[in-house]
């Protein structure tokens, strides 16, 4: 019993961790909005990875891969595009991750496209996040966001890209979906 507990708990310790780029980018994020009197709303239904490495990658023309990330490094691409390029499972956050993240709430998917545009005179973001994506140093990772107005009008979608300094998560770069910037 006692090294189930011990069990449970390193698991819940790791799996809250393992999401630490994403508490580091959105503190900043929410903190703002919740500044200008805006609600954040986590989408359940988590983005798929490769919607993070797809904005990643850019352009892939005849093989020459034309990335618009600073921080491009073909190895690390080609390391999560095998790891995740087969993986088609749906997954979804958890209800405490939203309080995690320090979200306003969390919406399921399946409702997002009736929800309404303006809540009492306050915009509403709704937020759709991968999952964090670690490169091979685990120094790096990123993630994609897609941000939007309501439930229409997209925002931003983009890759945050993290880099680990001093034991903090701080934004390495931006990188924007080619088909919106």
């Amino acid at each position: 019993m006692k090294n189930f507990v011990s069990i449970l708990f390193l698991s819940i310790l790791l799996s809250c961790a393992s999401n630490r780029p994403i508490e580091a980018y959105m503190e900043e994020e929410i903190k703002e909005n919740n500044y200008n009197n805006v609600s954040s709303i986590l989408i359940d239904k988590k983005r798929s990875e490769m919607s993070a490495l797809d904005i990643y990658i850019g352009k892939n023309i005849g093989g020459k891969i034309f990335s618009r990330a600073k921080s491009f490094d073909e190895r690390d691409f080609e390391d999560l595009n095998n790891k995740y390029q087969k993986d088609t499972l749906t997954k979804y956050w958890k209800t405490s991750d939203s309080k995690f993240f320090n979200f306003s709430s969390m919406i399921l998917e399946k409702e997002v496209w009736n929800y309404p545009l303006q809540n009492n005179d306050s915009t509403i973001y709704l937020y759709h996040l991968s999952k964090p994506l670690y490169l091979k140093s685990k120094k790096h990772a990123m993630f994609s966001l897609l941000k939007s107005k309501g439930s229409r009008r997209i925002v931003e979608d983009c890759v945050i890209i993290m880099k680990k300094e001093k034991g903090k998560w701080v934004m390495l770069e931006k990188v924007y979906a080619t088909s919106l910037h």
